[in-house]
């Protein structure tokens, strides 16, 4: 170590601060900052399944998707409020509802459902979609829960 008259008056800071270690924590700290601003700020869905349609996410950007919401609120107006589509999300074919906190139940049911739509053809074209009623209906939840 060089007998820099800084190293004299702070002694810790010769022992703590190695170039290579500063480096590396630099570069962590610079790729992580834009990272985590990034995933926060593009992270559009509220991870409810209600909101998230898994599949159709998977293809769409959130634009897309939200248009494809508004489009399915203009073409069935019957259903643009959200407890009329938490409603209809939430309820399987016999009936009965899931209770809304639990998302394990929430997410099979919309799979289920999902599904099913696409087997019995129970599917509607929106902006070139071709997507289940389900999905479009999470799609419109989502357009109202923003």
């Amino acid at each position: 170590m060089r007998n820099f008259k800084a190293f004299k008056t702070f002694p810790f800071i010769g022992s703590f601060m190695r170039r290579k270690p500063f480096i590396i924590s630099a570069a962590v700290v610079a790729l992580g900052l834009p990272a985590a601003y990034y995933y926060r700020k593009n992270k559009w869905f509220n991870n409810s399944p209600l909101t998230l349609p898994v599949m159709l996410s998977s293809f769409c950007d959130e634009k897309t998707i939200v248009q494809i919401g508004e489009t399915y609120r203009i073409l069935v107006p019957a259903e643009n409020t959200k407890q009329k589509l938490k409603e209809l999300i939430l309820t399987n074919d016999k009936g009965m509802s899931v209770n809304i906190n639990d998302y394990e139940k929430i997410a099979s049911l919309i799979d289920t459902k999902i599904r099913e739509e696409f087997s019995l053809s129970h599917t509607i074209i929106i902006k070139g979609w071709i997507i289940s009623i389900t999905e479009a209906r999470q799609c419109a939840l989502l357009t109202l829960s923003k």
